[in-house]
């Protein structure tokens, strides 16, 4: 999936879609998480594990989507504190999150946590 495919999707869903994963979608870049987020501010689950996002599309991300319980980041070596930190702060319903594999993710993310 690119993108063109998930700005569509969150067109033709924004007021139901609760829901996305797009592990391994190689395609998928900060604009398209940017425009899912600002479409889609009703997501609860979001799985990113193993995409080229970072932490301009994650910000983002949290500080439209603040219903956000459950976030996958596995292997999204791009990721730093500088975006968990806002996770942190803008998503007070996060239950779990899943940062394995992100090696630029320090102490100041957990703390945060």
């Amino acid at each position: 999936i690119t993108d063109i495919g998930v700005n569509y999707m969150a067109e033709c869903y924004f007021l139901s879609l609760q829901k996305v994963n797009f592990n391994m979608c190689k395609g998928l870049t900060d604009k398209g998480l940017e425009g899912l987020a600002m479409t889609c501010s009703y997501l609860k689950e979001v799985s990113l594990n193993s995409t080229s996002i970072t932490d301009k599309g994650v910000t983002v991300l949290a500080e439209k989507c603040h219903r956000l319980q459950k976030l996958d980041l596995g292997g999204c070596a791009k990721i730093t504190d500088k975006s968990i930190v806002c996770v942190a702060h803008k998503c007070s319903k996060l239950n779990i999150i899943n940062l394995n594999g992100c090696s630029q993710v320090c102490d100041a993310s957990l703390q945060a946590l």
